[in-house]
């Protein structure tokens, strides 16, 4: 008669044991393979100096924008105004004029046979 094993491992610790060797594999290799920080920070600059910079002067004007804010700038308040209107401070031209017959008879004439 065969004796008993000393110790059991049941089925689904073995598969999910053997399933984590990869990636544990993977995250070894990486830890000891990856760049400094330094490395990184060259590689970024080399390759997305462009997104970098634009992001500083978004990141810049954000802080202005914030910054009048809080001051309570006269003229970033009526932009603000402005833009909780949903854009109606003013009138807004959504084609070009002639200044050659804008305010003339013929001008009326023609907006009338527009419409």
């Amino acid at each position: 008669m065969a004796s008993k094993p000393r110790f059991r491992i049941p089925i689904h610790v073995f598969v999910y044991g053997v399933a984590f060797i990869p990636g544990t594999i993977y995250a070894y290799y990486w830890y000891k393979n990856a760049p400094t920080d330094e490395e990184f920070e060259k590689e970024l600059q080399k390759n997305y100096s462009q997104n970098i910079k634009n992001s500083r002067e978004k990141h810049e004007s954000m802080t202005k924008f914030l910054q009048g804010i809080k001051e309570q700038n006269k003229d970033q308040e009526l932009k603000m105004a402005e833009i909780l209107r949903g854009g109606k401070g003013q009138q807004k031209r959504l084609h070009s004029v002639d200044e050659k017959i804008y305010g003339t008879e013929e001008g009326a004439e023609l907006q009338s046979e527009a419409q």
